[in-house]
């Protein structure tokens, strides 16, 4: 948990699913693993910078660049628990490249070290395609990281595996939830507006 993070005076209210996911989140993730908080911490900067004017990148760009460091610094302070469970290290991992993949455009555009975009996608695939059991009741958070990737991956045919991918998550949370569960992974995300046109045929079953 980043404090300075927490006092930050987000106005817009988040989502709903952003508080289901963060709650799943901490139910796999153990609270004394620094990524536990980084869920929180992440789309409450996204949430607070998407109602800032844009302008906020050149005239408080030391300010922002300092919260983005410090969720750098809280993202890559990592060394593995031998208490935890390969399943949660194996979660971890993956949640730690999604935050590097949401975070990506808001560090080009501060000129801050950017992520190796292509690595962290390339390595996101690839663990994705290995257990897929240790995503059960953990779809939602599984949605979240799939989005990341869609959003920075350029190759077109990998982009289009994380579509897929979502797509059959998607299908799982029932015609009912879907359009909600979409909206909300989109207003969590920077990039929202790339990510509504992308992902708007599916906000319906097909």
């Amino acid at each position: 948990m980043n404090m300075h993070i927490r006092k930050l005076s987000v106005t817009t209210k988040c989502h709903p699913l952003t508080n289901q996911i963060k709650d799943l989140w901490r139910t796999i993730i153990p609270e004394n693993s620094v990524t536990a908080g980084l869920f929180e911490d992440v789309t409450l900067v996204i949430t607070y910078l998407k109602q800032q004017d844009r302008s906020i990148f050149w005239t408080r760009s030391v300010y922002v660049g300092a919260l983005l460091h410090s969720l750098i610094h809280q993202r890559c302070s990592y060394t593995p628990d031998p208490t935890h469970s390969p399943r949660s290290h194996y979660i971890d991992r993956c949640a730690r490249l999604a935050i590097g993949l949401a975070l990506a455009d808001v560090r080009r555009t501060l000129g801050i070290i950017p992520v190796s975009v292509v690595r962290c996608s390339q390595e996101l695939r690839t663990l994705l395609e290995q257990h897929p059991e240790d995503w059960e009741r953990l779809g939602l958070v599984k949605l979240w990281i799939l989005m990341a990737a869609v959003v920075e991956e350029s190759n077109a045919l990998s982009r289009a595996w994380f579509v897929s991918t979502a797509k059959k998550e998607l299908d799982k949370v029932g015609p009912a939830r879907r359009r909600e569960v979409v909206d909300g992974l989109v207003d969590m995300h920077w990039k929202s507006d790339f990510l509504a046109d992308l992902l708007g045929g599916l906000r319906t079953s097909t």
